[in-house]
């Protein structure tokens, strides 16, 4: 077993006598990953309920892969999961075009779903066009 002894801004290895600079050796060492916001950690729990509950899974990194885009993955549907600690939520086209797109270009029915972590509401978003198929089924 070896040992580290510091002198100053250096330490010296006690098993090879090397010596070291301290700040070099600091880059080194692994940095621990940064704690998830409360944002982060709800929308994890909301693709793991959502996938749960809907016997879809859950894509890798979240969906932040170009080649598996969205958050949840079912037979036919791909999700993407917002949530919020505030009374509002504001849906920009340009997020609904992009989740659009990459359902459609699939072949798949894009849902956006969002939470009001206050509530616990769940609310689902679609284009009108897929709500209209999806109602004339029933």
């Amino acid at each position: 077993m070896w040992e580290m002894h510091h002198v100053r801004n250096h330490v010296v290895c006690s098993a090879c006598n090397r010596v070291f600079n301290m700040f070099e050796l600091e880059k080194l060492i692994p940095k621990r990953r940064p704690k998830r916001s409360r944002g982060q950690r709800m929308a994890k729990k909301q693709e793991t309920r959502l996938a749960q509950e809907r016997g879809g899974r859950i894509t890798i990194a979240s969906g932040s892969t170009p080649h598996n885009p969205s958050d949840v993955v079912e037979k036919g549907y791909r999700f993407e999961c917002k949530a919020t600690d505030a009374r509002q939520f504001v849906i920009k086209e340009e997020v609904l075009r992009k989740i659009a797109g990459e359902a459609i270009s699939r072949g798949q029915v894009p849902v956006l779903q969002i939470e009001f972590a206050s509530s616990g509401e769940l609310y689902a978003v679609l284009r009108w066009t897929d709500f209209q198929a999806l109602t004339d089924e029933v």
